[in-house]
């Protein structure tokens, strides 16, 4: 002002619309007038105020692995159970707790496939994140004997009886996937070695194989 050099304009914050938190609008206005009371014309500025940030994973705090990162586990690894929520930061909106959807499909059997874990956030105004986690299944146990037998010779008057008794002798440890493993034996191989007739070797055998191979 060309007479009063102090004046201080009069500052309003007012509300236009703002029932929409992801897009509110604001109108600031400036007035000033002088001592003698001569007005200035108004200066007025429209603000929009929108919510473009995604929310952020909290990667400091239960995230164990980077995104999109693959891990190949055994069938019995806790991390296949192991459902963890995560925290996202959400400029805008503050913290969430987001927890994790499972989707999977077998590779060749049900002890071996894989399992797509995401953690998917979105804020209040349709922004979106989302964590990954693949997790590759994998069966590496193979079926193990719970008994052993070392050669052994028999009489030629007791082997049909020694034969008989080795049905049901060899049983299966529990397989570490939860499968039921199918034993298949004893199985009799042709004799050899053979001396005379009642003088010989004969294998005995017994084979599990799990649903992986």
């Amino acid at each position: 002002d060309t007479c009063d050099p102090d004046i201080v304009p009069t500052f309003n914050l007012i509300p236009i619309s703002t029932d929409n938190w992801c897009s509110r609008v604001w109108k600031r206005t400036w007035d000033a007038c002088d001592d003698c009371g001569n007005q200035a014309e108004q200066r007025t500025q429209q603000l929009v105020i929108t919510d473009v940030y995604a929310p952020e994973f909290n990667t400091t705090g239960d995230v164990q692995y980077a995104n999109d990162t693959t891990l190949y586990v055994d069938c019995d690894d806790p991390i296949i159970d192991d459902f963890t929520p995560y925290i996202v930061n959400d400029a805008c909106n503050g913290p969430e707790v987001i927890d994790p959807i499972d989707e999977g499909e077998p590779i060749k059997c049900a002890n071996e496939y894989t399992i797509v874990r995401t953690w998917p956030a979105t804020d209040l105004c349709g922004n979106k994140a989302v964590w990954v986690l693949t997790i590759v299944v994998e069966d590496n146990y193979y079926p193990q004997f719970n008994e052993t037998f070392e050669d052994t010779t028999v009489n030629c008057t007791e082997s049909a009886d020694f034969l008989e008794g080795l049905v049901g002798a060899i049983s299966l440890l529990p397989d570490p996937c939860g499968e039921d493993v199918q034993l298949v034996g004893p199985t009799y191989g042709e004799p050899y070695n053979q001396v005379c007739p009642h003088t010989y070797d004969i294998d005995v055998e017994w084979t599990a194989e799990d649903c992986a191979g």
